[in-house]
């Protein structure tokens, strides 16, 4: 499992950098492999190649305050609902 946790460390890497230059030398050594083979790694895992266009970096950008929004809102809704629950004695939305 260390290798995912490299893995993420490497997608963290990209995030930050989306704005500028990727240095894919710098994301072998996080992920500790070649250039190589970390290329050939996150073209496995991701499905798409690390050649990423300027407008693919802006759908990624995009992409990502999505999921972040996404995360945000239904923490809201669950912290919401959750007291509710409770006082009606439902431990869920789907128990009668």
């Amino acid at each position: 499992m260390e290798w995912v946790e490299r893995l993420n460390q490497s997608m963290n890497y990209i995030e930050e950098h989306l704005t500028g230059e990727i240095d894919y030398e710098q994301l072998g050594r996080i992920a500790c492999c070649s250039t190589y083979h970390y290329q050939r790694m996150f073209t496995y895992m991701a499905g798409i190649t690390l050649n990423i266009s300027e407008e693919e970096k802006c759908l990624w950008r995009r992409w990502t305050c999505r999921v972040e929004m996404n995360e945000l809102l239904i923490l809201q809704i669950s912290t919401a609902i959750a007291p509710r629950l409770h006082l009606t004695g439902r431990s869920s939305l789907f128990t009668g």
